[in-house]
């Protein structure tokens, strides 16, 4: 779910979480029919993590309040089949002029069957945008997607992905929020930053 990719200042995560284990409270329901529930209400989250690549710049100052995050999953096995599907949705209120309001979006899906399984996600995330927010530069928006296969056979599983992520409107004029290229600033006003990484790994 989570891919750097070296030489570009970029990640690749389809994981939606802007609060990380900050002070919140949660709740679970039960798993009723293949489905569970999570929600959670974090009043400010302090210090950011989780997907963030940056924290909170402004010293005793949060740049975000009320942030909810929900999600919901779906799993049923059949016949030695096993699927699983999976939603998440959060929402954050920005309290600083160059903090906006943040939302982000998930969908995943998996299929299981003989040691084989197939797995994807899409998200789309404003809080992977949020850039140098102490020189108002900002990312507007971003998408990332993946698609990734394992085979397990005893104590080895092998595995395959392919993900790729477009961030787009960026703005500002600090040397902060330029892309480096080679460590020497191109500039601000980028339309688009296209990222892609192939990931193969083994386990034992």
């Amino acid at each position: 779910n989570n891919v750097m990719t070296p030489n570009s200042g970029g990640i690749i995560n389809t994981v939606v979480d802007f609060t990380g284990d900050n002070e919140k409270i949660i709740y679970f329901t039960p798993r009723l029919a293949g489905f569970q529930v999570g929600v959670s209400y974090t009043p400010e989250p302090t210090e950011l993590s989780g997907d963030k690549s940056t924290s909170d710049p402004f010293s005793g100052n949060n740049a975000w309040e009320n942030v909810f995050e929900a999600g919901i999953t779906w799993e049923y096995g059949f016949n030695g089949v096993d699927l699983g599907l999976s939603a998440v949705y959060l929402t954050a209120d920005g309290t600083l002029l160059n903090t906006p309001d943040v939302e982000d979006w998930a969908l995943g899906a998996s299929a299981g069957f003989a040691g084989f399984t197939l797995g994807g996600a899409y998200a789309e995330k404003e809080t992977d945008g949020i850039a140098a927010i102490n020189t108002g530069t900002l990312i507007e928006d971003t998408t990332h997607w993946n698609l990734g296969a394992t085979y397990g056979t005893g104590p080895w599983t092998f595995g395959l992905e392919y993900a790729e992520a477009q961030r787009d409107e960026v703005g500002g004029t600090g040397a902060v929020g330029t892309l480096l290229v080679n460590a020497v600033p191109t500039g601000a006003g980028i339309d688009e930053l296209d990222l892609s990484a192939w990931v193969g790994g083994v386990a034992y």
